[in-house]
């Protein structure tokens, strides 16, 4: 076999950059290779960013925005969107919506019209409220009925209590149902009234893009201001347990609170995430699957965000494995800290799987912007991306160690089952974890 030579790295383009008022920028890159041109309109605001009394609203509210226009009806906008060869995507998460439209660039002009208003001037029309709104209700008494949804809604419950990572993004049964399409246009308002980038790659230049935003946006001042999502909650009880009878399989998550995007350890924990769970040959996937057979998969993620975003690792496991599955978890994030840190060749491996396959993350024009929203939303620098492939292979064994032993140590884990009670729960108080407390999946969402 060939050896295989260091990765060339990465140039990612610079965007070129206009603010075009308090709180409204626009970000631009130009390739002209296909005639396609891809929109990104990004609010920083997201699901987070809804009041205690308001679960579920910034979602209910993005969910409204394809269904026309104040011009154009449901079917109308989807028909003309067709016409332009576009393709609409809505995506919300904790700390930002994001509204993107690929096109073809001889109709940049009608496109972007059509996003902008989408996102400025929807329709809200009450009998598409009222059926947008049946169908979250729908999948909120679903998730019930979802071990995998359960487990993670528990854990970022438990996690993070009253904070507004905690509040469940799609809602609850009685906040939906007190929700009326005024809410939403009130919710819709206060989105649109923050920060805004709107990015532009493919075959447009800066000036076009400029002058476009200019005819079709609404360029008064927004708020600039970072949200203000509460306090970090205070650690609780460490073992959760929701019963659910007759489960073939108990869904498992070790978890906890970490760190921000803007933390300094961000590759670090990459390549330390790459090493415990976060490859199919790390080794808390060969312990459960390879090793002791009780799991088709583990997995495992630090999700950074705004504020501190969780630690999860992620099974599946036979009921009867259950206990020992956890136990498992628990010392292999011990051992990489401690008694077993990361030899030269596991660490050049977890290393390759980040770096090698780096490039294939921005091929298109759509990636290329989705990459622009993220260095926006988290106040990045424009070198980020260039950048990570020097800072990966720059981590030590040691950086690794120090940090598995900061943020993985099993002292600092809480553990959230979702499981068979007749089989699941016996040995839980082995775990050292501390008393079991249970939640009833029937009374989750509800209120």
């Amino acid at each position: 076999m060939p050896d295989v030579l260091p990765s060339p790295g990465l140039h990612f383009p610079v965007p070129t950059r206009s603010l075009l008022g308090p709180g409204l920028e626009i970000r631009t890159v130009e390739r002209r290779a296909l005639p396609l041109v891809h929109f990104v309109w990004l609010w920083h605001d997201g699901s987070a960013n809804d009041a205690p009394h308001e679960p579920g609203l910034a979602a209910l509210t993005a969910d409204m925005l394809d269904e026309g226009t104040q011009a154009l009806p449901m079917t109308a906008f989807h028909e003309a969107l067709a016409r332009v060869g576009g393709r609409l995507d809505t995506d919300i998460g904790h700390d930002a919506t994001l509204l993107s439209l690929t096109a073809l660039s001889s109709h940049a002009e009608a496109a972007f019209a059509l996003l902008a208003d989408m996102a400025e001037r929807p329709r809200f029309d009450e009998g598409d409220f009222a059926r947008v709104r049946a169908l979250r209700l729908n999948r909120v008494r679903q998730v019930r009925h979802s071990a995998a949804a359960l487990a993670d809604l528990v854990a970022m419950q438990h996690l993070y209590g009253g904070h507004a990572y905690g509040r469940p993004a799609l809602g609850t049964e009685a906040s939906l149902e007190r929700f009326t399409v005024d809410d939403v246009r009130a919710r819709h308002a206060r989105c649109a009234a923050g920060r805004t980038t709107l990015i532009a790659v493919g075959d447009i230049d800066h000036a076009t893009f400029e002058s476009l935003v200019r005819r079709h946006v609404s360029l008064g001042p927004r708020r600039d201001e970072p949200p203000d999502y509460g306090e970090l909650p205070s650690a609780g009880a460490r073992l959760v347990f929701v019963p659910r009878a007759g489960a073939a399989q108990s869904e498992l998550r070790v978890c906890r609170v970490a760190v921000p995007r803007a933390t300094t350890l961000y590759h670090t924990l990459l390549v330390l995430n790459t090493l415990v769970c976060g490859a199919f040959v790390s080794r808390i996937n060969s312990k459960l699957r390879e090793e002791k057979g009780v799991t088709y998969g583990a997995r495992s993620a630090f999700q950074f965000l705004r504020q501190p975003g969780p630690f999860v690792v992620q099974s599946s496991v036979q009921p009867d494995a259950t206990v020992s599955s956890v136990r498992d978890v628990l010392e292999e994030l011990d051992a990489i800290g401690g008694s077993r840190p990361p030899g030269d060749d596991e660490l050049a491996q977890a290393k390759s799987a980040l770096t090698l396959g780096y490039a294939r993350g921005f091929e298109t024009a759509a990636q290329i912007g989705r990459a622009i929203a993220q260095l926006a939303l988290f106040d990045l620098p424009d070198d980020t991306i260039d950048q990570f492939v020097d800072r990966v292979n720059a981590v030590t064994a040691d950086a690794v160690t120090a940090a598995a032993r900061q943020w993985l140590a099993s002292a600092g884990m809480h553990a959230v089952i979702v499981g068979d009670p007749a089989v699941a729960r016996a040995g839980l108080d082995e775990l050292g974890l501390g008393p079991v407390e249970e939640r009833l999946a029937d009374q989750l969402l509800r209120s």
